[in-house]
C-alpha cells in the first residue's frame, strides 16, 4: 500500500491506495477524517487511452479521490444536525413499513425511502455532495452510529439519576 500526503485548501490530507491496477484504483482518506474507500475504473473503450492509472494520470487520479472523500465528508460533518433529523424521519418511516406483511411490496417501499433520503436531502445543489451508490452504506452507518450513541448516552443519563 502507497501512502499519500498533500495540502488542499491549508487541510494536510493523509491517504493509502488500498489497490492499484491499470484500469481500477482504490483510495482511502486517513486524515483529517476517516472515511471510506473511493475508486475509479476505465472500462470498455476507454481502455485504448495511454492515460492508465500506473502513469502520472493514476497518482493524480488518486489525490482527486482523496479530495472528492474530504469534500463529502467536510459536508457531513458541517450540516449534521440537519442531515441526522431528515436520517430520524427515514428511520421512523421504516419502522411503520413493519406493519405490512408483503416482503415484496416492503422492500419496494424501503428501496424508495432509501433513494429519496440520498436522492433529496443530498441533493447537490443544496449540500454539494453528490453520493453514489458506493457511498450509501457508509453515510447510513456514520448516522446509525450517531443514533446508537445518542440512545446510550440517554440510556445512562437516565441511570445516573
Amino acid at each position: 500500500m502507497t501512502h499519500i500526503e498533500f495540502t488542499f485548501d491549508t487541510i494536510l490530507l493523509k491517504g493509502v491506495i488500498l489497490e492499484r491496477k491499470a484500469f481500477f484504483i482504490k483510495v482511502q482518506l486517513l486524515s483529517p477524517f476517516e472515511a471510506w474507500d473511493n475508486y475509479y475504473m476505465i472500462s470498455g473503450r476507454c481502455r485504448g487511452t495511454p492515460n492508465h492509472f500506473l502513469t502520472e494520470y493514476g497518482d493524480k487520479s488518486a489525490r482527486d479521490l482523496l479530495i472528492i472523500s474530504y469534500l463529502k465528508f467536510k459536508e457531513i460533518q458541517e450540516s449534521f444536525d440537519r442531515l441526522c433529523n431528515f436520517y430520524s424521519i427515514l428511520q421512523m418511516e421504516l419502522k411503520a413499513l413493519n406493519k405490512i406483511s408483503d416482503i415484496e411490496i416492503k422492500t419496494k417501499i424501503k428501496s424508495k425511502f432509501e433513494n429519496w433520503f440520498f436522492d433529496k436531502v443530498f441533493i447537490s445543489g443544496a449540500s454539494g455532495i453528490v453520493v453514489t451508490y458506493h457511498d450509501r452504506n457508509y453515510i447510513l452507518e456514520i448516522f446509525e452510529n450517531h443514533l446508537n450513541q445518542e440512545a446510550h448516552k440517554k440510556k445512562w443519563n437516565r441511570y445516573r439519576k
